[in-house]
């Protein structure tokens, strides 16, 4: 039977062990002769509505040890879904922290007549819909009633980046509360870009010859730069008495040049610089810049001066076993005694001299 209560024709399973397929009469009847047993009976239908194909189905478990009549009622298998649309040729440019608008297309291209709210993603964007929701008819895609646009306003935060992923508009069927259809669209934000380089001013660490300090490179901008770092004045620090390479926090300082260095948007990377005095001399003045490498407009530079870690003052120290600060007493005395001999004999040399 249809939702209607009418008999309609039908393709019938029988099973039970085996599979017996038959099919109604136009009036949905259908007879067959079984053995005793436990019987699942299941059929299904396809009619056109609204200029598309539906299908009805159900089935039914039935007990036979008697002659037995079962009407299966048919009921709509319900497809959910929506079609939303959005044209390119709106994309435009924004700064970060401004809004865009767009148009959106939503089309009922399930099988039930269906109301969806609109939203979007990711939920960090704030987004607002005229109208926030609509409701449309089902049948075939064209048809008045199965479709309507929805204008979409779109704000973006104002540290967004310009890689700053997915936006989508999604329509949610608020019968069955699960999202049915979505769009992406494209929101292009301007690129902003800035470097900053500074010395970290307590990461100095001398190991006995080296001296090593960290630099850090600074992405202001809203997307990810390609950097290289170079000590821009190696022949005065050679002049100087001192050399001095750079390279990653993990791996070996190579040079006074490093290249390919990712820093991305809004983030910081760490550089090691390496020198050695020769001479063993401080106050060498080291520059380093570090630029973009598709644009040297985009560059930043530090100037910092090279020194050494200072030596303590004072005398030096001793210790240990059997070692003391002052000699023991009785040494005292005997060096009294031995001074005083010499005096002496000086004085009785002196003596013999006059005479």
């Amino acid at each position: 039977m249809n939702p209607q209560g009418a008999g309609t024709p039908a393709s019938i399973t029988i099973e039970s062990g085996g599979q017996l397929n038959l099919t109604s009469d136009a009036q949905g009847g259908y007879q067959v002769v079984l053995p005793t047993g436990l019987y699942t009976i299941g059929s299904s239908t396809t009619v056109i509505e609204n200029g598309i194909s539906v299908t009805y189905r159900t089935s039914a478990s039935l007990e036979m040890d008697a002659d037995t009549i079962l009407n299966l009622a048919l009921a709509k298998v319900v497809r959910r879904a929506a079609t939303l649309t959005w044209d390119p040729s709106q994309e435009q440019p924004i700064a970060a922290g401004r809004s865009v608008t767009y148009d959106v297309v939503v089309t009922n291209t399930g099988n039930v007549a269906e109301t969806f709210d609109l939203s979007g993603q990711p939920t960090t964007w704030p987004f607002s819909f005229t109208p926030s929701s609509v409701a449309l008819d089902f049948g075939v895609v064209g048809t008045v009633g199965t479709a309507s646009a929805v204008r979409v306003t779109i704000q973006s935060p104002a540290d967004a980046l310009v890689d700053h992923g997915t936006i989508q508009v999604v329509a949610t069927s608020r019968d069955a509360g699960t999202a049915v259809g979505s769009v992406e669209v494209k929101v292009d934000i301007q690129r902003v870009r800035g470097l900053t380089l500074s010395l970290d001013p307590g990461s100095a660490v001398f190991d006995g010859r080296s001296l090593n300090d960290t630099l850090v490179v600074k992405n202001a901008g809203n997307a990810a730069e390609t950097v290289t770092i170079a000590i821009t004045n190696p022949e005065d620090l050679v002049a100087l008495g001192w050399s001095a390479k750079l390279g990653t926090t993990t791996g070996s300082a190579t040079g006074p040049t490093l290249t390919d260095v990712t820093v991305p948007a809004n983030a910081t990377v760490r550089v090691r610089l390496q020198a050695q005095s020769a001479s063993g001399a401080s106050g060498a003045t080291v520059v380093v810049q570090a630029f973009a490498q598709d644009s040297m407009a985009v560059s930043a530079t530090t100037v910092f001066t090279l020194q050494l870690p200072a030596l303590a003052s004072g005398a030096p120290t001793v210790t240990g076993p059997d070692i003391a600060s002052a000699a023991p007493f009785n040494l005292q005395i005997l060096a009294a005694v031995v001074g005083a001999v010499a005096a002496v004999g000086a004085g009785l040399l002196l003596t013999r001299r006059r005479r």
